[in-house]
């Protein structure tokens, strides 16, 4: 049996790659295209060596935990343990569930070409679930640029002075500014105010601060205002109802 290994590179390549932007539109990722690219030239690689006398070990499955750990480790910072491990889980279980149809489809000819569309209906659903429920949001405040994962609430109807409210936990203090910097020095900070909200069972005021502008979904909010909530708020940012 002839083995043609640029072709099962080019496979292996193709299909991480695929598998590593799934996961980021998944996981509501900023797609690195260097990062992709070297992650998916990595899980190729094993595709190939596996063929290799002596090489026959990078097919078991502890060998293929590792592979995508360091592919995971490629893409998202380990530092980030929760958004790591998170995509580390997605990436793994992906790779199961595409590999698992491609093979019913290529055994099953037939009923895997009748699967594709109702797979492909399922995948659609689930990525405008994804997408409405989640994002990804460019915080701008005076010459500082953040980017953080962000979860649509519609509930969130809260503006102040004509301007949307997001929620945040106050550890977004330190992004802005530094470790040493607390709530109370924020009183005397620049564009700082009293927001003022009202939810289900729950009403008070927080502090937060104006910020230059915020970017969800490639749409602009001027003025857009930041409320920051206590430490046990979640990391995720908490999207006013307009910003779809």
């Amino acid at each position: 049996m002839s083995i043609y290994l640029d072709l099962a590179f080019l496979i292996n390549f193709l299909f991480d790659f695929e598998l590593i932007i799934l996961v980021h539109l998944i996981c509501s990722k900023k797609i690195r295209p260097f990062r992709a690219f070297f992650a998916a030239f990595l899980g190729g690689m094993q595709g190939v060596l596996v063929f290799f006398p002596y090489f026959g070990i990078l097919s078991l499955p502890p060998v293929s935990l590792l592979v995508s750990f360091m592919i995971t480790a490629i893409c998202e910072n380990p530092r980030k343990k929760r958004e790591f491990l998170s995509f580390y889980i997605i990436f793994h279980a992906s790779s199961f569930f595409l590999a698992g149809i491609m093979t019913f489809m290529h055994a099953n000819t037939i009923l895997g070409a009748l699967m594709i569309l109702p797979v492909y209906e399922i995948v659609i659903k689930i990525k405008k679930e994804i997408f409405v429920k989640h994002s990804i949001i460019t915080l701008c405040y005076k010459g500082k640029i953040i980017e953080k994962p962000a979860l649509y609430d519609s509930g969130n109807a809260v503006f102040y002075l004509g301007k949307p409210v997001i929620f945040g936990n106050t550890r977004l203090i330190y992004d802005f500014f530094d470790t040493h910097f607390s709530q109370k020095d924020l009183e005397m900070c620049e564009n700082v105010c009293i927001v003022p909200y009202k939810t289900v069972g729950k009403s008070g005021v927080v502090m937060g601060i104006r910020l230059d502008r915020a970017v969800v979904n490639e749409k602009i909010y001027e003025g857009a205002v930041l409320g920051f909530f206590d430490e046990n708020f979640e990391d995720e940012i908490i999207l006013n109802r307009i910003m779809v």
